[in-house]
């Protein structure tokens, strides 16, 4: 059990370290902020426990007795402890703070973010600010921590974390086929029924824009991923997303296949990528990528 005379050993072990260190009770005084009597109080109350003299005094000095050599070995050991409580301290600091990610809005779609509660409850501290536009990100720009793109990030100061190749298909809604019934193959979307137009995605997947040139009918363009799903979802039309949008109610054409491939790049700026703020949002999306 801890008692109050631990906690007075416990000082006057530690001043009886810093004396060997700083070479005598008034170099402590002036290296620790405390005085003599304070000093010579806690050693009384030590000798008075340990039962023998800690300190020497003749012409030389105040030095310690040869079993107080051997007591201040100890000291090593809580000098160990309060280092790694400090240091605990400071990684845990490093863990607060806010961390920008830039993505364009036709990758955050494409990412399940269904683990995303997992993240808050490990990192409380942590605020993530996601920039989610119709553009590429630019990760150049000194605020941006972490990219996800379709294209590979260029400069000296980025460096790709991860990357993942994404399947697509066509999706329509239970909705449109209750009306336009099911496309029987390509021809049949192509001649005679409607299609929705993502334009963003023509940057990376080169073949939809064939694909929009040889449709008869295009009843709706944006370059929104967003609004795309949503006219989309409503009834009208068919239109090109990634095959984890399986899981979101949509109706998959799968006996239509669309074979080109998007990659995503997780990328992050090399001077900041190891704080370990940063770090846990990488991991985050890092995992999100594996699961797709």
């Amino acid at each position: 059990m801890i008692r109050k005379r631990h906690f007075m050993g416990l000082q006057a072990l530690i001043l009886l370290a810093a004396i060997q260190e700083y070479g005598g009770k008034k170099k402590v005084t002036e290296n620790l902020g405390t005085s003599v009597d304070t000093i010579n109080k806690y050693l009384t109350i030590l000798e008075d426990e340990v039962g023998y003299n800690l300190l020497v005094s003749d012409t030389r000095g105040t030095r310690l007795t040869a079993r107080a050599q051997l007591l201040i070995e100890h000291v090593a050991f809580i000098e160990d402890i309060f280092t790694r409580i400090y240091n605990a301290n400071e990684k845990n600091a490093e863990l607060k703070g806010e961390v920008r990610i830039s993505m364009p809005l036709s990758v955050f779609i494409a990412l399940p973010h269904d683990n995303i509660d997992n993240l808050f409850a490990k990192h409380p501290y942590i605020n993530m600010d996601s920039i989610s536009n119709l553009e590429l990100p630019n990760l150049n720009a000194l605020d941006i921590d972490i990219g996800l793109t379709y294209v590979p990030p260029e400069g000296s100061d980025v460096v790709i974390i991860s990357e993942k190749s994404i399947k697509y298909g066509y999706f329509t809604s239970s909705k449109y086929i209750s009306r336009h019934n099911y496309p029987k193959d390509f021809d049949d979307m192509m001649e005679n029924h409607w299609l929705v137009n993502n334009e963003n995605i023509q940057v990376y997947l080169k073949n939809w824009k064939n694909v929009v040139k040889r449709a008869q009918c295009i009843r709706y363009s944006s370059k929104s991923a967003s609004a795309v799903i949503d006219i989309v979802r409503n009834g009208g039309g068919i239109t090109l997303m990634p095959l984890r949008l399986k899981e979101e109610g949509l109706v998959f054409l799968d006996n239509i296949p669309y074979d080109e491939e998007a990659t995503i790049y997780l990328v992050a700026k090399k001077k900041t990528k190891d704080i370990p703020r940063v770090r846990a949002v990488i991991d985050y999306y890092r995992s999100s990528l594996e699961r797709m």
